[in-house]
C-alpha cells in the first residue's frame, strides 16, 4: 500500500512539473505557422499515397511469382510489411484527431474568449505535439515505403519470395486451427483441401508445386498431431473429445479424402507430395487401428480372404479391407521411385513388436503381402520388369515370412502361366526354393488330376532342376513348405518320399509300371521328368518291350495334347521306338487309347486295327480314321481298298473343307507329331481325293 501511495505521489509531482512547463511557455499558433504545418501534413500524406500506389502497381519480372493461392503476393507483402501503420492511420480515433488538428485554429478563434488562457496553452501544446507526432509517423512510413521499394527492386531472389509464401502458409494454417475449434476436423480437412484446389487452379503455375507441397505437409501434420493428442487422451485418461465420438465417420471420410488425393482431385501428384501422402496415410491407419482397439474390437479383417472365428460378435469384429485396397491403388499410382520408399516403410513397421500397435504391425504385413502378389503377377503377365521388382522388394523377400509368400505365388504362376520364360526369376531364387518349386509343380498336377497341364514348360523344369539341392538332406524344410502351399492339405510326407524314390530310380519298365500301379503320382509326369528333365532316357530300347500297355497308352494319350514336348529329342526318340516296337504291330486298337488324328499319327497304328474297329463299332471316329487312312492310302491291302475309300470320302465330306485346306490341316498334324509329309505325298493325297469324289 505504501508503494502505491509513493508511486501516486511521484506521478503527481511529474504532472505538476509538466504543467508548470506548459504554462510558463507562451506557445502561440499564428496563421502562418498553422497553414505551413497543415500544408506540410497534406504534402507528406500525398507523397505517402503516391508510394502506396507505386508499390501496389509494381510488377516483378516474367520469372517471378505474382500470385499464390489466389493471393496477390505484392499486396500481401505490403499489407504484412506496412499493415501496422496502415491499421493505425485508418483507425477512426486517428481520423478524429486529424480533423480536430485541422479545425483547431478556426475553433480557437471562435471560442478564444470563452476558454481560459491556461487551457489554451495546454491545447496549443497538444496541437504542436500532434504535429510533431504526425511528421515522425509519416517519416517512418516514408522510410518503410522506400525500404519496401528497394526490396522489390532487389527482390528477384527466391529467398525473399519463399519467405513471403511461407508466411502465407503459416497464416492459412493459423486460420485452419481457429476453424477447427468449431466443427469436425475431417470435414474441415476436406474443405481446406478443396479450397487449396481452388487456389491452385487460380494460380495456374506449376512452378509453385513445391510451395503447395509445403502447405499440404503443414495441413496433414496438424491434423495428425491433433488426432494423435485426442487418441492419447483416451488412452491415458479415458477422455473422449467431441471429435472422437464419431470415430467411424472420421475413418470413412479420411478414406474418401485419400481416394480423392490419389485421383488428383485436390492437387497434382509428384515425387515430393507422394512421400507426404504415404506418411499421412500410414499415420492415419496407425491411429485408426489404435482407436479401433480402444473400442474393444478384437478381430480385424484385413482382406477378403481372412477367415474370422465362428460366432464372432458383431461389436468385436472390424473390417478394414477397403484400407488395404487403397494401399494397392496408391502403390499403383505413385511414381516408381517412391514405391521402394513405401515398401521399405511398411517393411520397417512390420518388424515391430509393440503390443499396443500389433494391429498396425499386422496391417503392414498384409499390405506388403498384397503388393508382393500384385508385383509377382505383373511380372508373369509381362507388365513389370523383374529387375525393378527386385529393386523394390529385394530386402523384403529375404525375410522368411515374406519369402514364403513370394515363393508360393511364383509357384502358382508357374502353374497358371506355363509358357512364361522364367529363367531370370529362377536364377534369382535360392537353391532350396528351386527344389521346392520343382516338387510343387509335379505334385500339383499329380494331385489335381482333373486339371489339364496345357503347356509343359520343359525349360522351366530344367532350370529348376539345374539349381536343385539334395532332396534327401532337405526333406523337412521342403515338406514344410509344401504343407503351407495351396495343395498342402492334400500333400503328405509319403508322397514326397515316393517322388524322391521315383526321381532317383534308374529308368526301367518296372519303374513306370510301379508308378502307374501305385497311383500316387501321374506316370506321365514322372516320364516327363525322366525323359526331358533329368535326361535319363538315352537308352530306350532295352526296357520298352516290357512296359505295360496301359502305361504306354497313358503316355501317348497325354503326349498327343502337348506339341511342345515333340521338340525334345528324347521324346521323339521314345516315340519312334514305341511306334515300331509296340503300336505298329498292335492288334486290335487298345480300349484306353483316346482316338484322335494325333494319337493315330503318334502310335502309327496299323490299318488292320482301324478296319477291325470300324467293323465292330461303326464310324464313330470316322474323321480321325479317314484323315489317317488318306496318309496311309498306299499301305492299304488290295482287298480293303474300297472300304478305305469310303471311310476317307466320308471323313472329307464331314470336314466341310476345300481339298487344299483339308490336306494342309493333315500336314500340320503330321508335323506336330514329327511325321514327315513332303510335297509329293501331299499332291498324291489331293489326287486321291479327287478320284474318290
Amino acid at each position: 500500500m505504501e508503494r502505491i501511495i509513493l508511486a501516486f505521489n511521484l506521478i503527481k509531482d511529474y504532472l505538476a512539473i509538466i504543467y508548470k512547463y506548459i504554462i510558463s511557455n507562451n506557445l502561440n499558433i499564428d496563421k502562418g505557422t498553422f497553414f505551413t504545418i497543415i500544408i506540410g501534413e497534406v504534402t507528406v500524406y500525398g507523397v505517402i499515397l503516391a508510394f502506396y500506389q507505386f508499390l501496389a502497381s509494381y510488377k516483378f519480372n516474367e520469372n517471378s511469382i505474382d500470385r499464390y493461392l489466389g493471393i496477390n503476393v505484392i499486396d500481401y507483402y505490403i499489407y504484412n510489411y506496412l499493415g501496422g501503420f496502415n491499421r493505425f492511420i485508418s483507425n477512426n480515433i486517428f481520423k478524429v484527431c486529424i480533423a480536430l488538428h485541422i479545425f483547431y485554429k478556426p475553433l480557437l478563434l471562435i471560442y478564444e474568449n470563452v476558454i481560459g488562457i491556461s487551457i489554451i496553452k495546454i491545447l496549443n501544446f497538444i496541437w504542436y505535439c500532434f504535429a510533431v507526432f504526425y511528421f515522425i509517423l509519416f517519416f517512418k512510413i516514408f522510410m518503410e515505403c522506400a525500404k519496401c521499394t528497394l526490396i522489390f527492386k532487389m527482390n528477384n531472389n527466391k529467398e525473399r519470395m519463399n519467405n513471403i509464401i511461407n508466411d502465407i502458409n503459416e497464416r492459412l494454417l493459423k486460420n485452419i486451427k481457429e476453424e477447427q475449434k468449431n466443427g469436425m476436423d475431417v470435414d474441415l480437412l476436406e474443405l481446406h483441401l478443396r479450397q487449396l484446389r481452388g487456389g491452385i487452379q487460380e494460380d495456374n503455375n506449376i512452378d509453385l508445386q513445391r510451395h503447395y507441397n509445403s502447405l499440404i505437409k503443414l495441413i496433414f501434420n496438424y491434423y495428425i498431431q491433433k488426432k494423435s493428442n485426442e487418441i492419447n487422451d483416451i488412452e491415458n485418461g479415458g477422455i473422449i473429445s467431441k471429435n472422437q465420438i464419431a470415430w467411424v465417420y472420421n475413418l470413412d471420410q479420411e478414406l474418401f479424402i485419400l481416394k480423392n488425393i490419389i485421383n488428383e482431385k485436390y492437387f497434382n501428384l509428384d515425387e515430393q507430395n507422394s512421400n507426404i501422402i504415404i506418411e499421412f496415410y500410414l499415420d492415419l491407419i496407425r491411429l485408426n487401428l489404435m482407436r479401433i482397439k480402444q473400442e474393444g474390437y478384437i478381430h480385424i479383417r484385413y482382406t477378403m480372404r481372412d477367415d474370422l472365428p465362428m460366432n464372432v460378435e458383431k461389436n468385436k469384429f472390424f473390417d478394414i479391407v477397403e484400407w488395404i485396397k487403397f494401399s494397392k491403388k496408391m502403390y499403383q499410382t505413385i511414381p516408381n521411385q517412391i514405391k521402394q520408399d513405401f515398401i521399405n516403410e511398411l517393411y520397417k513397421k512390420s518388424l515391430y513388436e509393440i503390443e499396443t500397435e500389433n494391429y498396425y504391425v499386422q496391417f503392414c504385413r498384409e499390405c506388403i503381402s498384397e503388393l508382393l502378389i500384385i508385383e509377382i503377377d505383373g511380372i508373369f503377365l509381362e507388365k513389370n520388369e523383374y529387375n525393378e521388382f527386385f529393386d523394390i522388394f529385394g530386402s523384403v523377400i529375404e525375410n522368411e515370412f515374406f519369402n514364403e509368400i513370394y515363393i508360393q505365388r511364383i509357384g502358382e504362376n508357374f502353374i497358371s502361366l506355363t509358357k512364361f520364360d522364367a529363367k531370370k526369376i529362377v536364377n534369382q531364387l535360392s537353391e532350396k526354393n528351386c527344389t521346392y518349386l520343382f516338387i510343387y509343380i509335379i505334385s500339383y498336377y499329380s494331385i489335381n488330376k482333373l486339371t489339364n497341364w496345357k503347356f509343359i514348360n520343359v525349360k522351366l523344369l530344367e532350370n529348376l532342376w539345374e539349381r536343385h539341392i539334395s532332396l534327401q538332406n532337405n526333406t523337412t524344410e521342403i515338406i514344410e513348405q509344401m504343407r503351407k502351399s495351396n495343395i498342402g492339405h492334400k500333400f503328405t510326407k509319403e508322397m514326397y518320399f515316393k517322388l524322391v524314390e521315383y526321381i532317383n530310380s534308374n529308368v526301367s519298365d518296372e519303374l513306370y509300371n510301379k508308378v502307374n500301379n501305385e497311383k500316387i503320382f501321374d506316370v506321365f509326369y514322372i516320364w516327363i521328368i525322366k525323359t526331358c528333365v533329368t535326361n535319363q532316357n538315352s537308352l530306350v530300347l532295352p526296357w520298352i518291350k516290357n512296359l505295360e500297355i496301359d502305361v504306354q497308352i497313358e503316355i501317348f494319350n497325354k503326349l498327343a495334347e502337348h506339341d511342345e514336348l515333340m521338340e525334345n529329342e528324347n521324346v521323339y526318340n521314345w516315340i519312334e521306338s514305341m511306334r515300331y516296337e509296340s503300336f505298329s504291330n498292335l492288334y486290335p486298337i487298345p480300349k484306353n487309347l483316346t482316338i484322335t488324328l494325333r494319337t493315330l499319327f503318334l502310335t502309327n497304328i496299323c490299318i488292320k486295327s482301324i478296319l477291325k474297329y470300324v467293323h465292330e463299332k461303326g464310324c464313330l471316329y470316322q474323321s480321325a480314321f479317314g484323315a489317317y487312312l488318306l496318309v496311309k492310302m498306299y499301305e492299304t491291302p488290295c482287298e480293303n481298298q474300297d472300304e478305305v475309300k469310303e471311310i476317307v470320302k466320308g471323313a472329307f465330306i464331314n470336314s466341310n473343307q476345300e481339298i487344299d485346306d483339308y490336306v494342309k490341316m493333315i500336314k500340320q498334324e503330321c508335323y506336330a507329331c514329327r511325321s514327315k509329309l513332303n510335297y509329293v505325298p501331299k499332291e498324291k493325297m489331293k489326287e486321291y481325293l479327287l478320284n474318290i469324289l
